[in-house]
């Protein structure tokens, strides 16, 4: 029979100790322990030994040489380093047993971390920092909410901490560095700043070495973690504006894709079902809508990949389309022709075969799919704010069709008639009006970045006309508050690349990009059935 609290000892028991709980002081066992499906290890004095079962040769055990040859024997005790399998059994259990055939899949696919790697981590820092994201980033993202229940926007919880600190370094680490830079952005100019940037990337460094160190395994290249890892990296880096060389990291993502066998690979099979509708629909939408958008603002001679992205396309839209926040919010049919015009621009620079007849043909084609597009029919299959949705349909097909004459149009010589200069005006002031609406509205705000930069370049040419010095002022200011808004460094390197642009004097739009540029506020890789199987 259990004693009475009044008897019980006056110390949490060893094991709500290690996991900061409350204990109940209940013996022999804690109650708290046993509900959480663990053995309780009581209250000596001496602190038990914790050990984890793994199975039989799956580790190698390794003597570590002592660090002092002159310390006695006694004191030189020996300690074991063991090499971590792909798929251990976790240390801490799901509370129902079923739960763990459930998600068993998606555990074995976190290999646990080695121990040099592990005492990197603080989880005061890790508690701080999620705290923050409740707080501020999540606040900040909650007003989507309101275009239509949004899975990938959730606080986390306790059990997500907890949960955590059994990930490899990449994970938890990538974490702490977008919360940095989201805290970095938002203050920026402030006196903690200094101190802000050097842990951002002390961690930075450390989630970089951790995520090296697993791609080297040959056997963890294939794993669902690496994937979230390169893909929180990459994002990480775009939004900090650390990376210059962004499009490394996407073709690295891309060949770890084609090592699992593709997207559609990864979309069909059947273990990983749970992921297609949540993790997968996330990073593979992500990983295609940025390589996409990322190839509309550089140069045609810079671009990547549109083969592949026009080969998957049909796959993509059939798969993902239904989600709310696929594609940055941009209407699927206008994702679609967007990878068509990239694809063209490509051919064009590229091909010796393609005559202005050709090029033309095709651009008139793609240039009525997109006038046949219905913001307000697209709207209607939304559960919720649908004149919103109508204005961000209007939004996104002013700048896809400007997109689309713009870019199409100075790829010959001399250059090819898309559209009448009165329609493209008209295309213009439209879209001007939108994201004057759109800017204003917390819910909408989050994706008028691409839009923004579309009306940027459209802006360009003579400082005599006062429509255009209107707009570029719209522009810039808008970009200056979305940065500080969204707590990322993108819209700032969008603003100084337009800014580069008007002083040009320069209007194609290939000469407005002396680089390729990811255009994208997606904060991190949604890791919600990661870090809580049990959940």
């Amino acid at each position: 029979m259990a004693d009475s609290p009044d008897s019980s000892p006056k110390q949490h028991c060893w094991e709500c100790r290690r996991r900061c709980l409350v204990c109940d002081f209940t013996t022999p066992s804690c109650k708290r322990c046993i509900a959480s499906g663990v053995a309780c290890p009581g209250y000596g004095t001496v602190k038990p030994v914790r050990f984890q079962w793994l199975p039989p040769g799956k580790v190698k055990s390794r003597r570590r040489k002592p660090v002092d040859t002159a310390e006695p024997a006694e004191k030189g005790a020996l300690k074991s380093k063991t090499k971590p399998a792909a798929k251990s059994v976790p240390l801490a259990p799901p509370a129902q047993t079923g739960e763990l055939a459930q998600t068993s899949a998606i555990r074995a696919s976190f290999p646990r971390e080695p121990p040099r790697l592990a005492q990197n981590f603080n989880l005061r820092v890790l508690t701080e920092s999620l705290e923050y994201f409740n707080a501020c980033i999540l606040h900040d993202l909650l007003p989507i909410t309101q275009l239509g229940p949004n899975p990938y926007l959730y606080e986390i919880s306790e059990h997500h901490l907890q949960q955590a600190i059994y990930r490899p370094d990449y994970i938890h680490y990538g974490l702490l560095c977008n919360v940095l830079s989201h805290r970095i952005n938002k203050s920026r100019g402030g006196i903690q700043m200094p101190g802000l940037e050097e842990r951002f990337f002390h961690y930075r460094g450390i989630a970089i070495g951790s995520l090296s160190e697993h791609l080297a395994d040959e056997g963890g290249q294939r794993s669902d973690a690496i994937l979230a890892g390169v893909m929180t990296v990459l994002l990480l880096d775009i939004h900090h504006g650390v990376s210059q060389n962004w499009r490394m990291h996407l073709e690295g993502m891309h060949q770890l894709v084609a090592l699992r066998g593709g997207f559609e690979a990864l979309g069909t099979l059947d273990h990983m079902e749970q992921f297609v509708h949540c993790l997968w629909q996330f990073m593979l939408t992500s990983c295609y809508s940025l390589a996409v958008m990322g190839n509309t603002t550089c140069s045609a001679l810079d671009m990547g990949s549109t083969n592949i992205h026009l080969e998957n396309l049909d796959f993509i839209m059939a798969k993902y389309s239904g989600s709310i926040s696929s594609f940055g919010f941009c209407p699927p049919p206008l994702i679609a022709e967007t990878v068509r015009i990239n694809h063209l621009r490509w051919r064009a620079a590229t091909s010796e075969n393609m005559t202005a007849l050709d090029l033309w043909r095709e651009a008139y084609d793609i240039l009525g799919r997109i006038y046949d597009f219905s913001p307000e029919q697209w709207a209607t299959s939304k559960p919720l704010s649908q004149d919103h949705w109508t204005l961000i349909g209007n939004m996104f097909w002013a700048s896809v069709a400007l997109y689309c004459i713009s870019s199409l149009q100075s790829m010959t010589e001399p250059p090819i008639e898309v559209s009448t200069p009165a329609q493209r005006t008209t295309h213009v002031q439209f879209l001007y009006l939108c994201l004057a609406e759109a800017v204003a509205l917390p819910s909408v705000r989050s994706c008028t970045l691409w839009p923004l930069v579309v009306l940027g370049v459209e802006a360009a040419g003579s400082d005599d006309d006062s429509n255009r010095a209107e707009i570029r002022a719209f522009v810039a200011q808008q970009l200056e508050q979305l940065s500080r808004h969204s707590g990322t460094f993108v819209p700032l390197t969008a603003k100084r690349v337009l800014e580069t642009f008007w002083r040009s004097g320069e209007t194609a739009w290939d000469a407005c990009f002396d680089k390729p540029y990811a255009m994208t506020l997606l904060i991190s890789v949604d890791i919600h059935k990661m870090m809580s199987p049990g959940s």
